[in-house]
């Protein structure tokens, strides 16, 4: 008897279990979709306004933005890209790795194309700086090809590897663009980051550069 009624409980229960696990990985897949899917935009710090100091932001994929005074940025994350636009100042990027979606940032027509790394970029009115502090990032940056009174047409540079340690600086003067590319060192190489730390720290700086800054986090 009791076989039996083993028999018959097993053949009830057993298409029960089987179909509630489909459920469940059908619910968990369609999670997953989407999100995976679902889009994430927004303003840092907010919209309409910039950085005053010092600050500090965790975006949805884990990468974190450390921003200096002054400086605002639009992001878009989504399942193909993240994609953040540097609309002015200084901004820190400690990228979280995901080879299947790369990590851009961009800035008066420069792209910074990263996976798993760190780098710093800094827009001012004349120039672009890249600073990459660990890893390797893509570069590329546009080139005047043709100008003339009424249009400007830029062309863009292939894309060039920068490594720790190693900056690339844009610089826009009248009608041309001319990249620079070093391996700053020393105390160079703190002043470019001095800023995280919430310190000022100058080297052959015009007076005026130093009063600007203090302006700002005065």
């Amino acid at each position: 008897i009791l076989g039996k009624h083993w028999r018959v409980s097993r053949r009830v229960w057993l298409p029960l279990i089987a179909a509630a696990a489909c459920v469940a990985f059908a619910f968990l897949w369609f999670s997953y979709r989407f999100e995976s899917q679902r889009e994430v935009s927004g303003t840092l710090p907010r919209a309409g306004a910039v950085a005053s100091s010092y600050e500090w932001y965790e975006l949805e994929d884990g990468s974190i933005v450390e921003l200096n005074d002054g400086a605002q940025l639009k992001y878009r994350l989504n399942k193909d890209v993240r994609s953040l636009d540097l609309l002015s100042g200084e901004a820190h990027f400690i990228v979280e790795k995901e080879p299947q979606r790369p990590f851009i940032v961009k800035a008066r027509g420069t792209q910074v194309k990263a996976i798993g790394t760190a780098f710093n970029v800094s827009l001012r009115d004349d120039s672009l700086e890249v600073f990459v502090t660990h890893g390797t990032v893509e570069l590329v940056s546009p080139v005047l090809s043709e100008s003339s009174d009424e249009t400007r047409v830029y062309a863009v540079d292939p894309p060039a590897k920068l490594t720790a340690g190693e900056r690339s600086m844009v610089l826009l003067v009248g009608d041309s663009i001319a990249p620079l590319r070093d391996m700053p060192s020393g105390d160079a190489l703190e002043s470019i980051l001095a800023w995280k730390h919430q310190t000022l720290e100058f080297e052959a700086a015009p007076l005026s550069e130093v009063i600007e800054s203090f302006g700002r986090y005065n």
